[in-house]
């Protein structure tokens, strides 16, 4: 099924040096030996799992400076392990006319061609030749070929690779590194989230608390508008005390009482008994920083003051 699907899309081979391509449709593109590197090792482990961490560290001895992607496959009891850079390959690619849509699969020369038996032209410059198992590519004058390289003959393996386009802009580990703290992020944002739901909900109990406790209103519109008349009754009788204790406090002559005090919503009456005019004059000079209308009647002087 698989080789099926291949023969419906087309094969190329890229290399630095290959010409443009007038690409329509997607193909599959094998990568130049020139576009890796690769080491055929023997390591003291059966599983690739094993060996795809020691990768970075087998090639730290050969690579230029780069950021590099790794690959590796089993070769009976060795491994092929390879290293390239995502960027470099994307961008080769993309100078060759092939646009990234275009891209269906993409594979190692070293996987698709290492059948070959003889040297084999991959272009007009360039020839294609197996040498102790590993896949090379030689100037044409270099060796004698045998004849032309019919990619779209090749059944391709299922060993192609995914180039990261970011890959150079963040590696793998960061990327780990990153997933790791969001995900602590989220374990503490979720932990605060359920305190303050429980905050809330204490919050909640201990309000219902107070309002059953006080009798108060069911809303805050309500109780607003309650403590605002208190604020207002709590003013008037404040004053209504500072009134009184100054009426209290007047130095009154032998002869003059103080008859009666009484008050409403909106005043405090004062009525003063055996006053004259000069009484009266001694008395409101004590009241000239305060609110009041004064009449004199007979000997009764009657204070009146705004609450």
């Amino acid at each position: 099924m698989f080789s099926k699907l291949n023969k419906h899309i087309e094969t190329i081979f890229i290399d630095t040096d290959s010409t443009n391509f007038d690409i329509k449709d997607k193909v599959n593109v094998i990568l130049s030996p020139s576009l890796y590197w690769i080491k055929k090792i023997s390591l003291p482990v059966t599983k690739l799992k094993d060996v795809k961490p020691l990768l970075p560290s087998i090639f730290e001895d050969i690579l230029p400076a780069g950021n590099y992607s790794y690959s590796a496959y089993k070769d009976g009891n060795e491994f092929l392990v390879f290293a390239y850079e995502d960027k470099k390959i994307l961008e080769l690619i993309k100078t060759k006319g092939i646009s990234q849509k275009q891209l269906n699969n993409i594979y190692f020369a070293q996987n698709e061609l290492s059948n070959i038996t003889k040297a084999m032209k991959i272009n007009e410059t360039q020839s294609i030749y197996v040498k102790d198992g590993i896949v090379v590519l030689l100037p044409c004058c270099w060796i004698k070929e045998h004849g032309y390289l019919n990619l779209n003959d090749i059944n391709l393996s299922k060993k192609h690779i995914n180039l990261k386009q970011y890959n150079y802009m963040i590696d793998d580990k960061s990327i780990y590194t990153i997933l790791i703290l969001c995900f602590i992020f989220t374990i503490f944002s979720a932990i605060e989230y359920g305190i303050n739901l429980q905050n809330i909900d204490n919050l909640k109990k201990k309000k219902d608390e107070v309002f059953q406790q006080y009798s108060l209103k069911p809303t805050m519109f309500q109780n607003n508008s309650l403590l605002s008349n208190y604020k207002k009754i709590n003013k008037t009788q404040t004053k209504l005390r500072d009134l009184i204790s100054t009426v209290l406090s007047l130095r009154l002559p032998k002869t003059t009482k103080i008859t009666l005090i009484d008050s409403n919503k909106k005043k405090l009456i004062v009525h003063f008994k055996s006053v004259d005019i000069n009484s009266k004059m001694q008395i409101e000079s004590q009241l000239k920083n305060k609110n009041y209308l004064s009449s004199l009647k007979k000997d009764i002087l009657s204070v009146e003051f705004k609450l």
